[in-house]
């Protein structure tokens, strides 16, 4: 999953760097019978792998000079091209 993290950083890589600190990521995405569950995140390895094509969910925390901002969104994971935003 963290080579799908580095593949959405260089797909957005031409916006630009964030403009704070990213302070936290994850991914979440039905795994099984669970209607959601954290498949990889910026706390630990990967626990468990999507299929390309795969609907998630990710979730961003940044540090701001004015506070935290938190945002999320759907992706879809991979396939024959790079991972990619939905919004």
């Amino acid at each position: 999953m963290s080579s799908w993290a580095a593949g959405l950083s260089e797909a957005t890589a031409s916006a630009g760097p964030p403009p704070g600190e990213v302070a936290f990521w994850d991914v979440e995405a039905c795994l099984g019978t669970q209607p959601f569950s954290i498949v990889s995140s910026s706390e630990g390895p990967a626990r468990g792998s999507l299929p390309a094509g795969a609907l998630a969910c990710l979730s961003l925390k940044l540090n701001l000079a004015d506070g935290p901002w938190l945002g999320g969104g759907p992706v879809v994971i991979g396939g024959r091209g790079p991972a990619r935003l939905l919004v």
